[in-house]
């Protein structure tokens, strides 16, 4: 049996960026295996919510952390061409040098 591994949901609606940067080292720090956020095009509250673009988010993460799998729970792939929603995944793990970092789409 796989051992099991527990993660973090990076909650984009809830919190900002940065702060969302500073929780993921922390829970890196304390031994979580991946992290995941979502990526929607706009908040989903009318006040107070977020919706970073989560591939930029990803980068900064990954220039943060060491170990943890990057990734997103949510792609609003609906909302970008073909070509962006293969394409921008890839730039993370570029500027990280990362090979963890995973892009799950939904529509």
């Amino acid at each position: 049996m796989p051992p099991l591994r527990i993660g973090y949901k990076a909650s984009a609606e809830q919190f900002g960026p940065r702060d969302l940067v500073e929780y993921t080292v922390r829970a890196e720090e304390v031994g979580l295996d991946s992290v995941w956020v979502s990526d929607h095009f706009a908040p989903w509250r009318h006040e107070g919510g977020h919706a970073p673009f989560s591939f930029a988010w990803m980068a900064a993460v990954g220039e943060r952390t060491s170990r943890v799998q990057i990734g997103t729970s949510v792609l609003t792939a609906t909302v970008m061409t073909a070509a962006v929603a293969t394409a921008v995944p890839a730039q993370p793990m570029k500027i990280t040098g990362s090979t963890t970092i995973r892009a799950v789409p939904r529509c």
